[in-house]
Order: C-alpha cells, then structure tokens, then sequence
C-alpha cells in the first residue's frame, strides 16, 4: 500500500505548530472498508510527523445509518456502511477520532463540509466525491486523496 497525498495546500501554510484538522467524508470512509485499509495509519503516514486531528462529522454518520437502512440499497454496500460505523465506534473508543457537528439537523454529510469546513482553520478533508472537491478547492481548502497501489 502507497498513500500519495494530494492537496492545494501551499508551502507557506505550512506552520508546524498548528494543529491541522483532518476531516473524513463517507465515501473515504466506504474506500478504507472496501481496500481493507486503516485510514487512520494512512492519514498519519501522509501527515508525516505534523500535528492532527481527525474528525468525522455527524451528517458522515447519519449517511452510514441510511445506507444500512434504505432495502434499496445492496447488501454489500450495506455490509460496507455498517464496518465504516464500526471503525468509527473502534476509532472513538481509542480517541482516534472526534465526532464533530452533532447539533446540525439531518443532512447530507457533502452539503454540511462545503457550508462548515473553512480555508484559516487548518482543514484537510479526506475525499473522493469529485462534486465536493471541486468544491472544496474553489474555496482553498485541502483534500488529500489516500491513494491505495
């Protein structure tokens, strides 16, 4: 496995003291379940030596849920939801992970980045929607990509 990191980011937004806040989409969650990937080691490899903190928001996890719940839904992409929440609980039992934006109304976990993630305060979001980042990189924010070889 080889993680290459993508990002905007610029050399001079680089502050080792600051504390950068990683934040993981579902689909990045659904990729680490599918490639049987710990994305937590993948994001601290790429993260090479620099301080973080990973969080998931609460609509990623709302998302999951409805994953499992909709029928229409196939059973393997219900059987890969259910292991991403399970990750997510392993993650948070082993303070890993923070669960962040739980006063938000249900939503979808897309919209709730693009209006919540801000370029000054040290986000990275982890993706592979295209849709949000295009979005995310028309506002300066950086994505990183774990590439799976």
């Amino acid at each position: 496995m080889k993680a290459n990191k993508k990002s905007n980011r610029k050399e001079t937004d680089k502050n080792p003291d600051d504390v950068k806040k990683i934040i993981v989409d579902t689909n990045a969650l659904i990729f680490a379940v599918q490639n049987k990937t710990d994305l937590t080691q993948e994001i601290e490899r790429e993260m090479a030596g620099n301080k973080f903190k990973i969080m998931i928001p609460f609509p990623v996890v709302q998302e999951l849920n409805r994953v499992i719940e909709t029928k229409k839904t196939g059973i393997k992409d219900r059987m890969n939801a259910r292991v991403a929440l399970l990750m997510i609980e392993n993650w948070k039992k082993n303070n890993k992970v923070e669960i962040i934006g739980k006063e938000e109304k249900p939503g979808i976990a897309d919209k709730w980045i693009i209006k919540n993630i801000k370029k000054d305060r040290g986000f990275i979001v982890v993706t592979y929607d295209r849709e949000l980042k295009r979005h995310l990189k028309e506002k300066g924010i950086a994505v990183l990509e774990i590439k799976i070889e």
